[in-house]
C-alpha cells in the first residue's frame, strides 16, 4: 500500500494518477512510476514486470500497481536485509602496513569491504563483460583481486556517471600486464574527472591491490553515484523541500550533499525533533539522527522504533539501527 507521500509524487509524475490513489498508470509509464517511488528497474527486466504482472494491460490501476511496487521493495529489502546479516558476522578491522612509507599502518574495516563486494555484485551482475569476475566473495580480500585488471572500476565509473568512459576503450579480452595497467590508468584518470581525489594512488597501486587505496577509490565512485541521485529528475519529491520565496531553480543550484541535508531535516521537523543535521560527519556519529530519520520514513507495520536511543555506545547504537 502506498503511503500519502508516495501517492503525492506519484501524482506530480504520472497526471492519471490522483493523490487520493484513483486512476491508472499507463503502462508506459510504470518504470517511470517506479523510478519515481524509489525503485530504478533496468528496461530488459522492465518488460519481463510488465508480462508478467500486467499481461498485456494499458492501463494498470493504482492499486495493483502498488502490488508491484510492495513487492520490489521487499525484495530489495530482503537483499539489504542479506547484507546487514553478512556485514554484521564479519565485522571488525584489520592492520596493512603500507609500502610507500615505512612504520606506517593502515586500519581496514571488514565492513566495508563486505559492503562494497555487495554492492558490486548487486550493480554490476549483469554485465557481459564482468560474467568471468562476480559474484564478487565478500570474505576472504577477494576484492582486491576483482579489480586488479581495472575492468570492475571502469564499469563502476560509468555506472555513477554513466558515459564517462567510452566502452571502446576498455581492454576487456585476452589481458596481459600491459592492458590491464591501461585499464586501472584509464580508471584513475576517469575517476579524476568525475571528481575523485587519486592523489597518492597510481595503477600499481590498484594492480597490486593494495587495500586501503582500493577501498578509498571506491567508496569516492560509489559516493559520487549514489549522489548523483539526488536531483528534481530522480526525486521529483525534492519540491517539497523549498522554502518560502524559493524557487524550483534555487533548489537545482544546491549541491546534493545540501539536498540531503535538507531532506534530513525537512524530516526532523515533521517528526517534531529539535535537532537538526549541520554537517555529514560529527553530527551523525552517535547515530540518533539516524535513529529519528527512520522512524519517521519507515512505513507503518516495519516495526521501526525508537528503541536504539535507550542503547548506550554509538556504535552498538548504530547496529540497533541497522538490525
Amino acid at each position: 500500500m502506498l503511503s500519502r507521500e508516495q501517492l503525492q509524487d506519484l501524482s506530480e509524475a504520472i497526471k492519471t494518477v490522483s493523490e487520493s490513489g484513483t486512476g491508472f498508470v499507463p503502462r508506459s509509464d510504470v518504470q517511470t512510476g517506479l523510478k519515481v517511488l524509489g525503485i530504478d528497474v533496468p528496461g530488459y527486466k522492465m518488460r519481463e514486470l510488465l508480462d508478467q504482472h500486467f499481461g498485456n494491460d494499458a492501463q494498470i490501476e493504482v492499486d495493483r500497481f502498488a502490488k508491484l511496487f510492495d513487492t520490489l521493495e521487499a525484495q530489495r529489502n530482503e537483499e539489504a536485509n542479506r547484507w546487514k546479516q553478512q556485514t554484521k558476522q564479519v565485522s571488525g578491522a584489520y592492520q596493512t602496513h603500507s609500502s610507500k612509507q615505512e612504520n606506517v599502518q593502515h586500519t581496514i574495516r571488514v565492513e566495508e569491504e563486505v559492503a562494497f563486494s555487495n554492492w558490486i555484485n548487486s550493480n554490476l551482475s549483469d554485465d557481459a563483460d564482468l560474467k568471468r569476475l562476480l559474484p564478487v566473495n565478500p570474505q576472504g580480500g577477494e576484492l582486491y583481486t576483482k579489480v586488479q585488471d581495472g575492468l570492475v572500476i571502469c564499469k563502476l565509473i560509468n555506472l555513477a556517471v554513466p558515459g564517462t568512459i567510452d566502452e571502446r576503450a576498455i581492454n576487456k579480452k585476452n589481458l596481459n600486464t600491459y592492458t590491464k595497467l591501461e585499464n586501472l590508468t584509464l580508471a584513475l584518470m576517469s575517476s579524476q574527472a568525475i571528481g575523485c581525489n587519486i592523489i597518492n594512488i597510481d595503477n600499481i597501486d590498484l594492480s597490486k591491490g593494495t587495500a586501503h587505496l582500493v577501498l578509498g577509490l571506491l567508496w569516492q565512485i560509489i559516493r559520487i553515484g549514489l549522489f548523483n541521485q539526488i536531483d528534481l529528475q530522480h526525486c521529483p519529491g525534492l519540491f517539497r523541500l523549498l522554502r518560502d520565496g524559493e524557487t524550483l531553480d534555487d533548489l537545482r543550484r544546491l549541491s546534493p550533499e545540501e539536498i540531503l541535508m535538507r531532506w534530513v531535516n525537512y524530516h526532523l521537523e515533521r517528526a517534531g525533533i529539535q535537532r537538526r543535521l549541520h554537517n555529514f560527519t560529527s553530527d551523525i556519529t552517535d547515530s540518533e539522527i539516524y535513529t529519528h530519520l527512520l522512524h519517521q520514513i519507515a512505513p507503518n507495520g516495519y516495526g521501526v522504533t525508537l528503541a536504539p536511543l535507550g542503547v548506550q555506545g554509538n556504535v552498538p547504537r548504530g547496529w540497533s539501527d541497522v538490525g
